[in-house]
C-alpha cells in the first residue's frame, strides 16, 4: 500500500520532511548567498531558529538605539597617549 507524506517546500522549491529543515535550508542560504551546504552556517541557522524567541526580543532594543542614535554625531576619542 501506497503512503502519503507530507514535505514542506523551500524558498528554492526543495522538499524538506520538517518545517524546520525548509527553514534552516532557506536561512542558511541567505547567510551564504546560493551556496548551501556549509556545515556550520547550517549549525548558526539550526541555532537562530531555536533560539528564535530569544533573538527577536533584541531587535525591539536595536532598532529604538538606531532610531534614536540617527543622525547624531559622535566624537570617539582615543585613550592612547598622543592620540
Amino acid at each position: 500500500m501506497a503512503r502519503i507524506e507530507q514535505r514542506v517546500i523551500d524558498d528554492v522549491g526543495v522538499a524538506h520532511k520538517t518545517p524546520e529543515a525548509a527553514a534552516v535550508a532557506d536561512l542558511t542560504r541567505v547567510l551564504l548567498g546560493t551556496r548551501v551546504g556549509s556545515g556550520v552556517v547550517s549549525s548558526v541557522a539550526t541555532l537562530v531558529i531555536e533560539n528564535r524567541a530569544e533573538i527577536e526580543r533584541i531587535y525591539p532594543e536595536l532598532d529604538a538605539n538606531t532610531s534614536a542614535c540617527a543622525g547624531e554625531v559622535i566624537r570617539l576619542v582615543s585613550k592612547r597617549a598622543g592620540k
